[in-house]
């Protein structure tokens, strides 16, 4: 098993060279708020040599989400934390694919969506090692198209960051194009959810060294989370 999936890599890595592909992670989520997590989770995609770009992916206003924050501050955040946390050099970049998208995307569609944007890049989905729980299979994911699971792992890559708490499984099931990229003592264990539950009973200087400055300065303005 583990030689089938060296040669995968193999190939991947000879065809990116022939046909001058990037290789762009696509780094999705709420970002309610961007925490300094999010931020080491991308410098772990940068630090991968099978990975050229990072291409974050905050999602707009959700109808089955509707405690979210509004995309407008979501993606305000968002940007101003890639902005203060990497230099212009540094290959991150903030996509409104998603945002600009009324309800959503699902995965299946927003990889076929980016694919007619570009289709000089191969793109990598990431995901944390929380969702390749029993409870979020990925191989029964659906899409507009109907059940595309089967599809998404067939046509796709996907990055499996370590989270806190959710060690990983066995990839052998979901085929060879899963890998794991950094570890999880690279990781900051803090979430949006325990932040913005920190703010509504604590003063906003509690989750300093936990959510990026300028952030926080942004959340202070705008008086978010602390209703």
């Amino acid at each position: 098993k583990a030689t089938v999936s060296v040669l995968y890599w193999t190939r991947v890595e000879m065809r990116r060279t022939l046909l001058a592909l990037k290789r762009c992670a696509v780094y999705g989520g709420a970002f309610d708020p961007p925490t300094e997590g999010h931020i080491a989770c991308i410098r772990q995609l940068l630090g991968n040599k099978n990975i050229d770009e990072v291409i974050v992916m905050p999602c707009g206003n959700r109808a089955d989400k509707p405690q979210m924050s509004d995309k407008v501050d979501r993606m305000s955040m968002v940007q101003i934390a890639v902005n203060t946390s990497f230099i212009n050099e540094e290959p991150v970049f903030v996509s409104r694919t998603e945002y600009n998208t009324e309800g959503g995307l699902a995965t299946y569609d927003l990889l076929k969506t980016l694919e007619s944007q570009d289709s000089s890049n191969d793109y990598v989905f990431v995901v944390g090692s929380d969702w390749l729980s029993s409870s979020s299979d990925i191989r029964k994911w659906t899409s507009a198209e109907g059940p595309t699971g089967d599809r998404l792992l067939k046509e796709y890559d996907f990055a499996v960051i370590p989270r806190p708490g959710s060690p990983i499984p066995d990839l052998t099931p979901y085929g060879p194009r899963f890998s794991v990229i950094g570890s999880e003592d690279q990781s900051i264990d803090i979430s949006s959810t325990e932040i913005r539950g920190i703010i509504q009973h604590k003063a906003y200087d509690t989750i300093i060294g936990y959510v990026p400055s300028a952030v926080i300065n942004y959340l202070k303005r705008n008086k978010l989370y602390n209703s």
